[in-house]
């Protein structure tokens, strides 16, 4: 996927710092509808981190995947990661939609520990830590 510092758009990707959406910026030379796709589209992950497998695990949602895991990785904030070390992303799911994120993050939240961990282990039955795999 495109990083933080990329717009992505049918495999061609394309560096921020050389987009300018303003009147005769670099921007201006990209077709119209990849200007609306890179402003308006946007992908939202419910993600899982954690410590260790069958450690303590974390559930959040956010837009920006990468940007995130970074956070708890280095712990950005004092909190919940800070405390309990859950730096490692063992799980995440995308949407298209911020609401059914939002959801399911809901959802997942009031799910009991042991279907957690099996929906885990389901997709990465050895907790690997994918955040270099985004």
């Amino acid at each position: 996927p495109a990083s933080r510092c990329e717009a992505r758009r049918a495999g061609v990707i394309i560096p921020l710092r050389q987009l300018d959406f303003t009147t005769g910026g670099q921007a201006s030379v990209l077709e119209d509808d990849i200007k609306q796709e890179y402003m308006y589209s946007k992908t939202y992950s419910v993600y899982i981190m954690s410590n260790k497998k069958g450690g303590t695990l974390y559930i959040g949602v956010t837009s920006d995947l990468e940007g995130r895991a970074w956070e708890h990785k280095n712990n950005a904030y004092k909190g919940f990661s800070n405390k309990y070390k859950t730096h490692n992303l063992v799980y995440h799911e995308e949407f298209e939609d911020i609401n059914s994120a939002i959801d399911r993050e809901k959802q997942l939240k009031k799910w009991n520990r042991s279907w957690k961990i099996k929906l885990i282990e389901e997709k990465n039955p050895n907790w690997e830590d994918l955040y270099n795999n985004l």
